[in-house]
This record gives C-alpha cells, structure tokens and sequence, in this order.
C-alpha cells in the first residue's frame, strides 16, 4: 500500500534515527474516505484511552460525553451537539490504537512494520482547521505519518535531546526548539513524513477537514536490550548473586559482577533473541484477509434456505 521511494537497507543506513524524510505521494490512493470515519466514530467508544478530543489541552471527557446504560452495561456515549460544537471551533479528535478497528489502519501500520521490522500502532487525528493544539514537541518514538484526507502543515526541527527514551517527553525539556524548521511542508493525501524519536515538531490544521494516521514505530533501545539481557541470563552468574555487604573487597566484588554484565551483553546470540523477540519478530505482519467469512459462506450458499 506505501511506497517508501528507498529500500528498507538504505532506510535503516541513512535515515532511522537520523534524519526526517518527505515522500510525496507514497500512498496513491488513500483507503479512507469521510464514511470510513462515521463508520469508526459510532465503533469507538468515546472514553480513554482509545478516544481523545484536544482544545488548547485535554477535554474532559464530561464536556462531550455522557454515560447511558444499554443492556445492563454502562456505557459513555457521544452528545453530538456538544461534541459537533468543539470539533467545529477547532478541536483535535485523536482515536487511538486504530488498527484495532480499521482494516485500512491496520494495513498501513503492517506495511510500516514490514518496512522497518519493528512494531507499530497507529493513531487517527482528525481536525476541520483551527490553531492545532499540540504545538510544538518530540515524541519518544518514530513516527511515520500518513496524510489520508484533506492536508496538513508540518514544521520539523533538529533534536536538542538525542534519542529520548518512554520517560523523557519534551514536557520535561530543559532546551527550547530550535528557532528554524529543517522541513517546512504541507502533506497532501497520500503524502508521507517520516519523523525520528526526539525531533522537534509541529503540525498545523489548514481551513480544510483533515484526517492524518500518525505510524508510531517502536525501536528497541540498547537500554532495553542491556535490561532484558540482565535479567534474563545474569541470575545465572553468582558474581551478581553474591550479597553487597560493604567489606574491603566490595569493589573487587563490583568489578567482577561487571564482568559477567559484559559477558551476557556481549553475546552475538543473545542480541539475535532479543532482537527476534522485542524487535520485528513478535508477530508476522501479515496483511488482514477481509474476505475470509464471505469465503467460508460462499461453500454454504448452494445449499442454504433462500427466503421467499
């Protein structure tokens, strides 16, 4: 479905976690159309984590919802006026993980997890103009954002924290963005950017509908590896099992634990299953058979009872 217009070789050699990249018009023709996304606001329900509205920060969840029973069952449902009135101000709608809802999600985030051999889930922004209401920020992982509706503009700046892990968003920055953006761009459907982990950006809604996936992508740090690697094989050494009890050879002691630290995370074999198991291994990116029942029906057709 995506033409990334360069091989996943060079993609890894030149471009992951180094730079930003624009292809124009990787999707030729986006799988989503305004239904597709009626569709979805009447599959998702309105409730963290999976559906959040922004409008110069969080909406509480009460302003557009409300709570109803259906069959014994609580649940929250949409007060469309209310919600119609912030999206029509200018509001962000982000539905999240939605390849668990969307076929055509789904797709796109296997194409990306093919691509690059790690895994993915993607999260739908939907917007009719306004100002935008993240400004401007880092994510902790890739993202490949994929314009499906409408356009878009995106401003892209240099990292000024390199490689910021789960915990280091850019609330917490002690550095301003850069003044300049590297990229200065509007994505048009079909249109691709590819973001690294740590990259300053902004994306800004234009006087138009828009409806944007957003393709995180999760690269293993060598902090996880080191972390699954120790907890996995150093049990087994006693260098790192002995007590720290504070007497004269405690450094001698911490010395040779080290040692056995090198030794497990040294080990080729060891790299290669951490990177089958929290890498690209974890699951076959297989594209999702969305005519698998209407072939299973289709062998029953022949025989099955017709109405009148």
């Amino acid at each position: 479905m995506i033409d990334f217009g360069i091989l996943p070789q060079e993609f890894h050699d030149t471009l992951l976690e180094k730079n930003c990249h624009l292809r124009k018009r990787a999707v030729r023709v986006p799988p989503f159309e305004w239904r597709d996304l009626d569709t979805l606001l009447n599959q998702v329900e309105p409730k963290d984590p999976l559906f959040k509205l922004y409008a110069d920060g969080p909406v509480p969840p009460l302003a557009y919802t409300e709570e109803v029973m259906e069959l014994g069952v609580r649940r929250r449902r949409l007060v469309l006026d209310r919600f119609s009135r912030f999206m029509a101000g200018g509001a962000t709608l982000v539905l999240n993980r939605l390849e668990g809802f969307s076929t055509a999600a789904q797709a796109l985030c296997r194409d990306v997890e093919r691509y690059t051999g790690f895994p993915t889930t993607g999260n739908g922004y939907i917007t009719f103009g306004g100002k935008g209401t993240f400004g401007q920020h880092w994510d902790v992982h890739d993202v490949f954002a994929v314009q499906l509706i409408g356009r878009k503009r995106w401003r892209v700046y240099e990292p000024t924290f390199a490689y910021p892990l789960s915990t280091q968003g850019s609330d917490q920055a002690q550095s301003r963005c850069p003044p300049a953006p590297v990229l200065d761009c509007v994505l048009e459907p079909g249109d691709l950017l590819y973001i690294p982990r740590g990259w300053w950006h902004q994306a800004t809604p234009l006087d138009e509908p828009s409806f944007h996936l957003s393709v995180a992508t999760f690269v293993p740090t060598i902090l996880d590896y080191v972390l699954w690697s120790c907890s996995h094989y150093l049990p087994q050494s006693a260098e790192v099992r002995r007590g720290l009890i504070g007497t004269a050879d405690t450094l001698a002691q911490i010395e040779a634990a080290l040692q056995a630290v090198k030794t497990a995370i040294s080990n080729p074999a060891h790299v290669a299953e951490f990177m089958h198991t929290v890498g690209g291994g974890h699951r076959a990116a297989a594209d999702p058979d969305t005519a698998l029942l209407s072939r299973l029906a289709s062998q029953f057709l022949p025989h099955a009872p017709r109405y009148a």
